[in-house]
């Protein structure tokens, strides 16, 4: 067996790291697996396919109850002469239309981004970046015939099973 030295403090926080890798609940996902945070981002889709949503010129998208809130709100904020109520769709639409909206199709997709051994670091990440996420959440991924997660998640489970031993 070969000895790799390294500073007591960074000794310390790979057992705690593997500690935390080997205890965490794994949601019945067989090593190696990585944590990784999943946002919910809306992206255009072709025309029949998604949501059909009205998009702003400032790249603002409604759904079409949005849309009438936002109209109801205009024809009272310009004290125009105009019943929301009794006016037909065309006419709604021609008035967005008027004001530089237009119709898209859209869905959601996820993006998953960065690598965290434990859900515990990924969800600090989520706390501490979220404001820069889009509907983030953590999610388990495996690292299947992945060699360098199987390397460290064998180094985990050494690092675990030595500090139990002793």
């Amino acid at each position: 067996m070969k000895t790799i030295e390294i500073p007591a403090e960074m000794h310390d926080q790979l057992v705690e790291l593997a500690t935390e890798y080997m205890t965490q609940d794994n949601r019945a996902t067989a090593t190696p697996y990585l944590f990784q945070v999943q946002e919910t981002v809306e992206v255009a889709a072709y025309s029949g396919c998604g949501e059909e949503v009205w998009c702003d010129d400032e790249g603002g998208t409604f759904d079409d109850e949005a849309a009438d809130e936002y109209l109801k709100q205009y024809i009272l904020d310009n004290e125009l002469d105009l019943v929301f109520d009794e006016m037909a769709d065309w006419e709604k639409e021609q008035w967005f239309e008027k004001d530089g909206w237009r119709k898209i199709n859209q869905t959601t997709e996820h993006r998953y981004s960065n690598a965290f051994f434990t859900g515990k670091g990924c969800q600090e990440h989520i706390r501490i970046n979220g404001h820069n996420l889009n509907k983030p959440v953590d999610y388990l991924n495996v690292a299947f015939r992945n060699a360098e997660f199987d390397l460290v998640s064998s180094l985990f489970k050494h690092l675990y099973n030595q500090k139990n031993s002793n």
